[in-house]
């Protein structure tokens, strides 16, 4: 384990992190991060819809599945992202976001692989575990990375912009890649024995994480955040000095880049660290992340998973048509998201309001959505568009909230968690639950139902964000929990790394 640094007298006379980082400013290092943050999110992009897009084209007969076959696929690929979170972001806070980085890639590009190659339906389903498994590590850890590397003023922007252009981006190659294939073995009269096209579409994220992996390897170094808040100083201070390197503002930097040690740092053990996330003050900010991220993924997995079952149940379109259907379906969720881009940074506005009113719109739009369930294709398919654009700004906009409301030492762990519950909630219970609904009911009247729950719990997130936490626009990131000044608060008080308080 690398030596930790014991603080001197007169360091507190350097500056904080957060303050050399702003002085070191946005730039190519910025740049080249999120474009290593987006190739990651890019994969992940692609493993939210992949299986559920080609389950219609696989061996069904030859493998003997029916139509719920098709929800517990994705329920294990979901399941492994909950895991994966989960314990990819205990172990992050220890070992580091670049690390974890490299967990995930060793784990993503042998099961990518072997779910394109799978003879048996057994076979698939715990590669797609597996596959789910790395993309839990691989998402909250990217967020967390990118979230530390850049200046305050460009944070909320940035962050939030992650996911969005990542996830959607994913989503349209995986569906182009489809199109392509299908050209080449055909889309119809797949019979029992499936349609190849599915295969090169369950290996298609293999080559953007291996761009994203190359690019953290040779390039990115680890968080000077992480560092110092385990108390490697010295590491930390080199990691500032090569960001502003890339960046070409060396000059900029006080005292060289010099920095404060963080009260309380210096690499604690993993039990006392999960403990911590279970008491005051973080206790409530991460109830207040796990309750807000699940409820916003309600509607939005949701939809997600009935959009292309609801193309082929209800309107038995031909897969090519689905899939062209479906890339402006995807593509909806960066208008939300430019939308958002607008308020999230506002002083006036910020993360808790714009959340709020994007919920209030939904609720309206659920409305809309149920009545017309039932009409032509057009109508229903611009609802679910609609609804998109809508459903998924604020459950990107959590990205940046849930990392302001968590300290550096349990920023990835809170993430993971946050963000796993999200894939429990619609990505493991939703898809079967849904895919009974379907069964039973009809895909009109299932519809309708659900649209009816997602209202509710739209009406339930603008509530809760209205009345609980406190708005982070602008405010200092926390590194350690010992920066709290009031425990008694949703959201910690925060001061910089040299114990300033933030007024």
């Amino acid at each position: 384990m690398a030596k930790k640094d014991e603080a001197k007298a007169g360091d507190e006379d350097f500056i904080g992190v957060e303050d050399q980082i702003d002085l070191a400013g946005w730039g190519a290092f910025q740049t080249l991060a999120y474009v290593a943050c987006y190739f990651f999110v890019v994969s992940d992009g692609m493993e939210l819809i992949v299986t559920n897009v080609t389950f219609r084209a696989m061996p069904i007969q030859e493998w003997g599945m029916d139509d719920s076959n098709r929800g517990y696929l994705i329920s294990a690929s979901f399941l492994g992202f909950v895991v994966g979170g989960l314990v990819g972001g205990f172990i992050g806070d220890q070992v580091g976001r670049r690390t974890m980085l490299f967990v995930h890639t060793a784990i993503f590009l042998p099961f990518t692989v072997v779910s394109g190659l799978s003879q048996s339906y057994q076979t698939l389903m715990v590669s797609r575990l597996f596959v789910g498994l790395s993309m839990g590590i691989v998402l909250p850890t990217a967020v967390s990375y990118f979230s530390e590397l850049c200046p305050t003023i460009f944070r909320g922007r940035a962050v939030v912009s992650l996911p969005m252009i990542g996830f959607t981006s994913g989503e349209v190659i995986v569906l182009l890649v489809g199109l392509g294939a299908m050209r080449v073995y055909g889309e119809t009269d797949c019979g029992g024995d499936g349609c190849d096209w599915w295969r090169w579409m369950m290996v298609a994220g293999f080559v953007p994480d291996l761009i994203a992996v190359s690019l953290v390897y040779f390039f990115m170094p680890e968080s000077p955040r992480f560092l110092l808040a385990q108390g490697r100083r010295e590491e930390a201070e080199k990691a500032v000095r090569r960001i502003a390197e890339f960046n070409g503002t060396v000059g900029k930097l006080a005292e060289g880049g010099r920095l404060s040690p963080v009260r309380g740092g210096g690499g604690e053990e993993p039990a006392k660290l999960f403990k911590e996330l279970l008491e005051a003050p973080l206790r409530d900010n991460l109830v207040l992340i796990i309750v807000v991220w699940g409820l916003l993924a309600l509607p939005l997995f949701g939809m997600g998973y009935l959009f292309p079952i609801m193309l082929e149940k209800q309107f038995d379109v031909s897969p090519s048509r689905q899939f062209l259907l479906m890339i402006p379906f995807v593509a909806a969720e960066t208008i939300g998201v430019a939308m958002a881009f607008f308020f999230i940074d506002d002083i006036n506005v910020g993360r808790k309001r714009t959340i709020a009113a994007f919920e209030v719109v939904c609720v309206v739009l659920l409305a809309f959505g149920a009545y017309v369930s039932d009409w032509d294709l057009p109508w229903v398919v611009a609802s679910y568009i609609v609804l998109k654009v809508v459903t998924a700004a604020p459950y990107n906009i959590m990205y940046t909230w849930a990392a302001e409301l968590l300290p550096t030492t349990h920023r990835n762990q809170g993430i993971s968690i946050g963000n796993a519950s999200t894939k429990l909630i619609g990505g493991v219970c939703l898809p079967v639950l849904l895919t009974a609904l379907v069964m039973v009911n009809g895909m009109v009247a299932a519809s309708r139902m659900t649209f009816v729950g997602y209202a509710l719990a739209c009406v339930m997130t603008t509530a809760i964000v209205l009345n609980v936490g406190r708005e982070t626009v602008g405010r200092v990131m926390v590194d350690v929990v010992d920066e709290s000044l009031d425990d008694s608060s949703l959201l910690l008080t925060r001061r910089s790394s040299g114990g300033h308080r933030d007024e």
